[in-house]
């Protein structure tokens, strides 16, 4: 749990804590589901249109800018051939050249303001790479809080039974059949996890807040969160681990951000783009054989269910004992859900590594 949400408070952090709602009570966004994420981003998330807008008022500069340093030298040159075309048999010869001396000069000036001018793809890039960070980061926030929303459900389970057995364990103390001892110790316990539920309450609600604020909202605007994604089977036997690395590689922000640098600092870009393109894979397979194998735990835990039911029907099972149990496959089915987590995280992430851009996982093991 202390690994979990020790990521959690990292995952909030890739949203910029600057992306604060507008003034009005406007529901931009009352339901959100995974899909829309990248779309209601670039429409309201406050970092996202302001680098867009950055580049644009950067992009007509540079674009005034040399349009005004071009027609300066354009008319330079044609003031250098008019004053040739007059001076041809000029009387003094060392102050025409002096004078052609000083506009070829002017001309140098300019072209070295030309080529200090901002490198306009290269900030494009490093925008669109800034744009990307944040869509990604949404997509962690909602994961994340459908993730917690099920440890809640987990929690609030044991918590009722938990109350249950300390009222049975009450009448067995005052009948003397058990000790004053284990029932403060199962008191303690309900209050310690009674604690936790309650921080982890906090954090979902958080979670909440920090999507509201991604879209421009009032952070407790009410906004419905669909369910995480499942990527089926079929998907991933379609990935071209090959041809995909190819796109990924041509796409890569840091790959292109060093082309610019010495030999060796591009090829280290390369190998390292390399090595963490086909780790991402990798996860994939591995979050899927983990899948597969929660699937049998699974089947297994609902087999026991129904039998757990059949004997709750017949009387012969005690209403703790059956609740318990209860509880046990809800575990397994949320433990069976987590793993559906992690293998979208890492199918997701793989996705984004294609398109340039590598991510860790966003998502901790519990």
């Amino acid at each position: 749990m202390k690994k979990f949400l020790a990521f959690l408070l990292v995952a909030t952090m890739m949203i910029p804590t600057t992306v604060f709602a507008d003034t009005d009570k406007t529901v931009q966004v009352p339901r959100l589901e995974f899909t829309q994420i990248e779309e209601e981003v670039s429409t309201y998330n406050a970092q996202y249109r302001k680098i867009e807008d950055s580049f644009d008022d950067v992009n007509n500069s540079v674009h005034s800018g040399s349009q005004a340093i071009k027609a300066a030298e354009d008319a330079i040159s044609d003031l250098q051939q008019r004053y040739i075309a007059d001076h041809v048999s000029g009387a003094d010869p060392t102050l025409d050249e002096a004078i052609l001396a000083l506009l070829e000069s002017q001309k140098r000036t300019l072209s070295s303001q030309m080529g200090s001018l901002p490198d306009v793809q290269n900030l494009k890039q490093q925008g669109d790479k800034g744009k990307d960070q944040i869509v990604a980061g949404v997509q962690s926030l909602f994961i994340s809080y459908n993730s917690i929303g099920r440890q809640l459900e987990e929690l609030r389970a044991s918590m009722t039974l938990l109350e249950t057995q300390m009222e049975v364990m009450k009448i067995r103390v005052e009948l003397g059949m058990d000790s004053q001892l284990n029932l403060d110790a199962t008191e303690y316990n309900f209050k310690t996890l009674y604690a936790s539920t309650q921080a982890l309450q906090n954090t979902h609600d958080n979670l909440k807040h920090q999507l509201n604020l991604a879209f421009a909202q009032e952070y407790d605007a009410e906004i419905e969160i669909g369910e995480n994604p499942r990527v089926e089977a079929e998907e991933i036997a379609l990935i071209d681990v090959a041809s995909d690395f190819l796109e990924a590689q041509n796409n890569s922000y840091d790959i292109e951000s060093s082309k610019d640098e010495y030999d060796y600092v591009l090829g280290d870009a390369y190998r390292q783009f390399e090595n963490s393109f086909y780790e991402l894979y990798e996860n994939v397979k591995t979050k899927q054989r983990a899948l597969e194998a929660e699937e049998l735990n699974l089947k297994t835990a609902k087999i026991n269910s129904e039998i757990l039911e059949l004997r709750n029907k017949l009387g012969i099972v005690s209403s703790i004992q059956y609740e318990q149990e209860k509880m046990q496959y809800q575990t397994v089915q949320n433990k069976y859900a987590t793993v559906q987590d992690e293998l979208f995280i890492a199918y997701n992430n793989y996705q984004w590594a294609k398109k340039g851009l590598i991510l860790g996982n966003s998502l901790a093991t519990r």
